[in-house]
């Protein structure tokens, strides 16, 4: 019989935001493990109204969950539909809505799961800013595993209760897979079971779109530097200001979703808001630009997060600029780093003289998801850990 995973992470299947986890799921996935994908929850207000992300979980709820063709079967994606709900308002953000946060789901979560085959899983796998605690306690599962890849306390919409419940968490799983060193290092104070386990790229994704656009002349003269990723209260606009005044003769495409609103970008007409880009336009996307960028502030949030875009960036062969954050230079991968605009100016101007090259990509595929995957199995089946059954108690 196939393995089985409850996989809880903060996108949905079909969102165009794909990172870590649901990297590893597909991996699963190819090696033949069932696989159930949920996220939320649903508050009783996400049925009104909210993002594209909660139009995606709500469209889940009202089907009753998916089957992905493509998936022969074996995944289950879902987002449940909760009245009590964690959220970083006055009392909202108090440990007991976290705690209760999946107790009459509608319909109940934990029958959805048993119909579909989920009602006990092989691995119960929980991300950051998941409903960790109570998954812990009501879910059947015979191992447990937390996947710290941001510091989630550092976002402004997290709850202030949020650090004390993680370490919680981080005490109470069988292990801790961490992406960045930092975030390891604290993982270790409250369990001696975590593995560093950074971010990395899917590289033949990229490698078509890269030899497509070897030797092509792209069209249009002009340079164009790219970013692709999340718009959001960590992105340096002053740096892609500075960037868009000091290279007019050079275009700035920023492609993904915009929380911050486009008016600080000043009309400068060589500044590019291009939106969220369907996942599977993004390695065309890369291999017909010039530069990568990750501008990035240097916050306590920024200093934990490991850029999957550096690895996307080089596997599609560019040149990267980079903000001089310490889990950046830990990497140790070719990228330029930058601690200032007139630094980042020289290192792009550098970036476009010097070109794409043969290491670039080849650093990349050192970085492959499926050495992720390889070794987050050789942790996850270490004889040492004899793993445990959990049987909760409580109505189904």
């Amino acid at each position: 019989m196939s393995r089985s995973a409850l996989m809880w992470e903060h996108h949905a299947w079909e969102s165009p935001i794909r990172v870590g986890g649901r990297a590893f799921a597909g991996h699963f996935l190819a090696a033949g493990w069932r696989v159930a994908w949920l996220n939320g929850p649903l508050a009783p207000w996400n049925l009104l109204s909210g993002c594209d992300e909660v139009k995606r979980r709500r469209a889940s709820w009202r089907r009753g969950g998916d089957f992905p063709a493509a998936e022969g079967g074996r995944l289950f994606s879902y987002a449940p539909l909760a009245p009590v709900a964690y959220r970083p308002y006055p009392l909202l953000d108090r440990p007991w809505f976290h705690r209760h946060s999946l107790d009459l789901t509608l319909p109940s979560l934990w029958r959805r799961l048993a119909r579909e085959g989920f009602g006990e899983v092989d691995l119960l796998w929980l991300a950051t800013g998941s409903p960790f605690l109570p998954l812990l306690e009501r879910a059947r599962y015979r191992r447990s595993l937390y996947r710290l890849s941001d510091d989630t306390a550092s976002f402004p919409e997290t709850p202030r209760s949020y650090s004390a419940l993680e370490e919680e968490v981080l005490r109470s799983v069988d292990r801790v897979v961490a992406t960045a060193g930092s975030l390891a290092d604290r993982a270790r104070r409250f369990n001696p079971r975590v593995l560093l386990l950074p971010n990395g790229v899917d590289f033949g994704r990229f490698a078509g779109a890269r030899e497509r656009f070897s030797g092509r002349p792209r069209e249009g003269s002009r340079p164009r530097i790219i970013y692709v990723g999340a718009i959001d209260s960590w992105f340096d606009t002053a740096v892609v200001l500075a960037l868009a005044r000091a290279l007019p003769e050079a275009d700035l495409h920023l492609a993904g979703p915009s929380r911050i609103g486009s008016g600080w970008t000043g009309g400068l007409s060589n500044i590019t808001l291009t939106g969220p880009v369907p996942p599977e336009e993004v390695p065309d996307l890369l291999a017909g630009s010039d530069v990568g960028i990750i501008p990035f502030r240097d916050t306590p949030l920024t200093r934990a997060i490991h850029p999957v875009k550096l690895y996307e960036y080089l596997a599609a062969g560019l040149p990267v600029v980079a903000t001089d954050l310490e889990e950046i230079r830990r990497i140790a991968s070719p990228a330029l780093l930058a601690r200032n605009e007139s630094e980042w100016v020289d290192a792009v101007q550098s970036a476009i003289l010097a070109g794409k090259r043969p290491e670039y990509p080849a650093f990349a595929a050192r970085h492959d998801w499926s050495r992720r995957f390889a070794d987050l199995m050789a942790f996850l089946e270490d004889p040492e850990w004899g793993g445990r059954r959990a049987v909760p108690g409580g109505a189904r």
